[in-house]
């Protein structure tokens, strides 16, 4: 599968509020590709969401790291 259809894919779990399979999914695209656009901020909303602020930050680190 593509990164585009993966991400598309995530993002819908999220809407209908599959977190941990949310997750599951963002994680194969970064494992591909850590450079995909919106990647770590989608991971961020997700963690945050499951009540898990210290990866929430972390995601947004790394896409803040990626994108200088």
């Amino acid at each position: 599968m593509d990164l585009d259809a993966l991400f598309a894919k995530a993002a819908w779990l999220a809407k209908v509020e599959e977190y941990e399979k949310c997750i599951e999914t963002l994680d194969i695209i970064t494992k591909r590709d850590s450079f995909y656009p919106g990647v770590w901020r989608l991971k961020a909303k997700i963690h945050s969401r499951l009540g898990n602020e210290r990866m929430a930050t972390l995601c947004l680190e790394r896409g803040e790291e990626r994108s200088r």
